[in-house]
């Protein structure tokens, strides 16, 4: 309403001035007063809901990145860990993989090979070799389990 009685004035006093230099004058004033009256609710406007608003984007977006990040390391888990059996049954090892992802940008950093019986060295060796420069998992950072071939304890090694 504010803009509507501002237009009205100014259209008042614009019809009662005289022409010449001081009509222009008095349109250019009337012209700021009316520029002034609809500028005035926007200086109004308070701003700092708004940064609440971007604030809570910034930790919704944070949020779905982790859910994406989480959902990338257990792919990358899942195909490393198929990657692994194709290799190893290539080589005439029966057994299972798991395998941890995790770092930035999501990598394959555990490896765990399970099964039996324990296959002859030479061939968990190259599998070792085959994780450690096809994978990039580091040696220290395999670990095999094979079923006991006797009653006695389960036989486990470690490459490190």
């Amino acid at each position: 309403m504010g803009v509507v009685y501002a237009a009205a004035a100014a259209a008042v006093v614009m019809a009662a001035a005289p022409k010449g230099w001081p009509k222009t004058l008095l349109g250019i004033l009337s012209g700021l007063v009316l520029t002034a009256v609809i500028c005035g609710p926007i200086a109004n406007v308070n701003f700092d809901g708004l940064n609440v608003e971007i604030s809570d984007g910034d930790a919704e977006f944070a949020r779905y990145m982790e859910e994406q990040s989480k959902l990338l390391k257990e792919l990358i888990a899942e195909k490393t860990s198929a990657y692994i059996l194709t290799k190893a049954q290539a080589l005439g090892i029966r057994c299972e993989a798991r395998v941890e992802a995790g770092g930035d940008p999501p990598r394959p950093e555990r490896a765990w090979v399970t099964g039996g019986p324990e296959p002859p060295g030479h061939m968990t060796e190259t599998l070792a070799a085959i994780l450690c420069d096809e994978l990039g998992i580091p040696r220290e950072r395999q670990y095999y389990s094979w079923e006991p071939v006797s009653q006695g304890s389960e036989v486990t090694s470690e490459h490190g």
